[in-house]
């Protein structure tokens, strides 16, 4: 590919060509030269009532301090797409964090109130080497890494919701406010959920509904706005927690798109 400035970026906005909002780069003689999905944008518009500052206790305040300072963001990512996905699972800390450990049950307890229920057990590789055979089975994740993922479920290209959640957590200084807008983000998947096992209702387990018309019927019977990437991710969460498959139809791929140039 020739330098960037050579090439022209076109954006294409969503539902033009697929569900997707994406740039596709042409160069001088209007030929494709590759393509960027746009980033999507988690909702905003989810009537859930946000949990009050009054309920954190001088324990909570710290506990959210120290997750803030100690915690590597990849691992609240692994954390929270676990317990979402209805994970056994095991989270490994360095000898030298054994502190943490009571800090991180108690924030993991805040942020899921009330919403998922999790298996999630907290050991120090001292404790675990002990007492591994007991987690043959389970989702192993160590200190900014995944050890164990026979699923696949950690893959990076599964965790873009909890990654743009996370980010927004660690990137709020005002730390009361950051972990009121994390858990309304944890609860406004499981309420959305909900609303879709709702409408699953209705459906004809025999006939797929169109991903557009699934978005369009959330927003008129819920007044809920989201973009086919968040709706993909939903979906995947009814199936591993709710262990409810709704059949959509698959969304056209922006490759077959650029195969037309």
């Amino acid at each position: 590919m020739e330098k960037a400035k050579s090439l022209a970026a076109v954006s294409i906005p969503e539902k033009t060509v697929c569900e997707h909002k994406f740039h596709a780069f042409l160069d001088k003689n209007f030929e494709v030269r590759g393509y960027q999905r746009i980033d999507f944008e988690l909702p905003s518009d989810i009537k859930e009532n946000r949990i009050k500052k009054d309920i954190f206790h001088e324990d909570d305040l710290l506990n959210i301090e120290t997750i803030k300072w100690n915690l590597p963001p990849d691992n609240m990512i692994y954390l929270l797409h676990g317990i979402i996905f209805e994970r056994n699972f095991l989270f490994i800390l360095p000898n030298s964090k054994t502190e943490m450990i009571a800090s991180i049950k108690n924030f993991i307890d805040l942020i899921f109130q009330n919403t998922f229920k999790y298996n999630l057990s907290i050991l120090s590789e001292k404790d675990y080497k002990k007492i591994k055979k007991d987690f043959k089975n389970h989702d192993l994740i160590g200190w900014n890494e995944i050890i164990r993922d026979k699923d696949k479920i950690y893959e990076k290209k599964n965790l873009e919701v909890e990654a743009k959640i996370v980010k927004n957590f660690y990137d709020n200084l005002l730390k009361q406010d950051a972990v009121i807008e994390l858990e309304y983000e944890i609860r406004k998947i499981h309420s959305i959920c909900k609303n879709l096992l709702e409408l699953n209702k209705e459906f004809d387990p025999d006939k797929p509904i169109n991903a557009l018309s699934l978005i369009q019927l959330l927003n008129e019977r819920f007044s809920i706005k989201i973009e086919i990437q968040y709706l993909e991710y939903i979906l995947e969460v009814l199936k591993y927690y709710f262990k409810t498959v709704i059949p959509v139809e698959k969304t056209p791929r922006i490759q077959k798109f650029l195969s037309l140039f």
